[in-house]
């Protein structure tokens, strides 16, 4: 804008307003550029700047495509995770880690193959003894089939048993 006042000052009082304004736009266009970084080539030729705008969208189209393919891949993981968070308890064991969480009534009657499911959720780290008591007071306490007991007296759920059942409701809505 110095430059422009300066060339505009020194023609003296014949200013040409066609000739300020061309400064103007010079001057702004040049503003223009001067934030917009480098310009690397400067064409009027449409038909090679046609080229490059179809050169830009089909590099862009593959990417696109090649982020789809990503996308379905990751697809398949989940589904290959939606199987192994199905897999990891039997029903019976999820139904007495729900029991345990509060989520059904947890009045049971002993069975060994209880005890043995509890064992599991016990080694997989989803359900921890309760005040010091746990799955051996359980077993000396109503160790015979039918003795009737509460499972949250015995067993806590652990915050990894508390995610898992999460992880379950969401895989089962699906």
């Amino acid at each position: 804008m110095l430059v422009a006042y300066i060339i505009v000052g020194s023609l003296g009082d014949d200013l040409n307003p066609v000739v300020v304004i061309a400064l103007g736009i010079l001057a702004a266009t040049f503003l223009v550029f001067a934030h917009s970084g480098p310009i690397l080539e400067f064409s009027t030729d449409l038909k090679s700047l046609s080229v490059k705008f179809q050169e830009q969208i089909r590099g862009q189209q593959q990417e696109i495509s090649g982020q789809k393919e990503q996308i379905n891949g990751l697809g398949d993981q989940v589904d290959i995770l939606k199987l192994v968070v199905r897999g990891l308890v039997t029903r019976h064991m999820l139904s007495h880690l729900e029991k345990i969480a509060g989520l059904q009534d947890d009045y049971v009657r002993f069975e060994w193959s209880m005890y043995n499911e509890l064992e599991h959720l016990d080694a997989m780290g989803y359900v921890a003894p309760h005040d010091g008591t746990g799955l051996h007071a359980m077993r000396n306490n109503h160790g015979h089939p039918g003795s009737e007991l509460h499972l949250r007296n015995y067993l806590d759920v652990t915050p990894e048993g508390l995610k898992y059942l999460d992880a379950w409701a969401q895989v089962s809505k699906e």
